[in-house]
């Protein structure tokens, strides 16, 4: 995330009294991109909730902060929706669903959420079907999900998995 899209989001963070809002992902769908934002305290009744939509997608067009290639942009500005995250649940399954589960999902595997600790940046995910107990879903959870998420999630820390496995040998270390 560029420094003007940070500082923008820290003023509205500032504004509204909250202890955070960052954004999580930009995905692009068919003919619209949607922009994912971290909110927290989740107390926002949806009025509120609404209002800072409005107020982040007004900001984001007015400051020229979305920087996207290949667009017509007038055009463009009219198919961008805003959706705020307001638990962690909802942010690592968004990113798993996004950019890992149809991987998984192509080798046979499933991924799980087990167990979200915000406080302590703890994610415990379960690695089912042909993920269990296959050697590559230990450097799958370390390297690739752990990596996915430290980007796109300030609070996140650490990512372990629900079962025990068996780290394969490559002749180095994972942890």
């Amino acid at each position: 995330m560029n420094e003007e899209l940070s500082a923008f989001l820290e003023k509205i963070k500032e504004n509204r009294g909250l202890t955070h809002l960052y954004l999580i992902n930009q995905v692009k769908e068919e003919e619209r991109t949607k922009f994912l934002f971290g909110v927290r305290p989740n107390g926002l009744g949806e009025a509120d909730r609404e209002a800072m939509k409005e107020e982040i997608l007004e900001g984001l067009k007015a400051k020229d902060l979305i920087k996207i290639e290949n667009h017509q942009y007038p055009e463009f500005l009219q198919t961008i929706e805003i959706e705020l995250l307001c638990e962690p649940y909802q942010e690592v399954k968004h990113l798993l669903d996004s950019k890992i589960s149809s991987y998984a999902a192509a080798d046979g595997g499933e991924i799980k959420i087990k167990e979200i600790q915000e406080e302590k940046g703890l994610v415990v995910l379960s690695m089912m079907g042909a993920c269990s107990g296959c050697p590559s879903a230990v450097l799958t959870l370390r390297a690739g999900i752990r990596r996915i998420l430290e980007k796109s999630l300030p609070w996140f820390k650490k990512v372990e998995p629900a079962e025990e496995s068996k780290e394969p040998n490559f002749g180095f270390s994972l942890k």
